[in-house]
């Protein structure tokens, strides 16, 4: 991939004011049509426009890349704190691993991601039984992102819920959802805050349990 290629046009109107987008059309002494990032179009007279340049790098290029499909690879590392009934436990360290892919533009403003996360934590309970529970959550996540990687994502997210105390494991659907903000360093490195809350059906191990994470997240993006 060439440096330039998220690279964005630029118009440079009479009255100062500057519109970056993708040039659509500049025809001599008549008009110049360009499609704005969030893919509004629109037509200047030529007598308007005192410049028009063509794949400026900007900061504004990441916006650029709201229909194209991109890898990413990551990790988390945060604060798990996991309540079982009838075993109320301890908050404990989470740390795991995530990737997946930016699917396009769904809408205007926003691009659709679908991925998988993977977690794990221990906890150490009050109660008698068990002294200890081992947890692991795999879940596949659908994340909705503002078309400029930078910003807040959202999206729920299901899976299989992983646990094992004293020789015993348990299987369980996991449910709930995550939210967070992503800051691009770079164009293929981010990172950022993640909020999660998941809740594990009954299983041999626990009735049930909900988890309400709090974690911090790398990742490296790719085509």
């Amino acid at each position: 991939m060439s440096l330039n290629a998220f690279a964005i046009d630029q118009i440079t109107l009479v009255s100062g004011e500057v519109v970056t987008g993708k040039i659509l059309a500049d025809v001599p002494n008549r008009h110049v049509d360009i499609e704005l990032v969030n893919g509004t179009k629109k037509r200047f007279q030529k007598n308007e426009v005192a410049n028009v340049e063509r794949d400026v790098p900007s900061s504004q290029d990441k916006e650029m890349i709201g229909n194209d499909t991109r890898m990413y690879v990551g990790v988390t590392g945060g604060l798990a704190i996991w309540n079982s009934s009838p075993i109320d436990s301890k908050s404990q360290f989470d740390y795991g691993f995530r990737f997946g892919a930016n699917m396009g533009q769904l809408g205007t403003f926003s691009k659709f991601a679908a991925g998988m996360a993977i977690d794990h934590f221990s906890v150490s309970s009050d109660a008698n039984i068990p002294n200890s529970v081992s947890v692991t959550h795999i879940a596949v996540q659908f994340l909705f992102r503002k078309i400029s990687n930078t910003g807040f994502y959202f999206g729920p997210e299901v899976g299989l819920g992983l646990s094992s105390a004293n020789g015993i494991s348990a299987t369980g659907l996991v449910m709930g959802g995550t939210a967070g903000y992503e800051y691009f360093v770079t164009d293929k490195f981010s990172m950022g805050p993640e909020l999660h809350f998941d809740s594990l059906g009954s299983n041999s191990v626990s009735q049930s349990s909900t988890t309400l994470k709090v974690l911090y997240s790398a990742s490296l993006h790719f085509e």
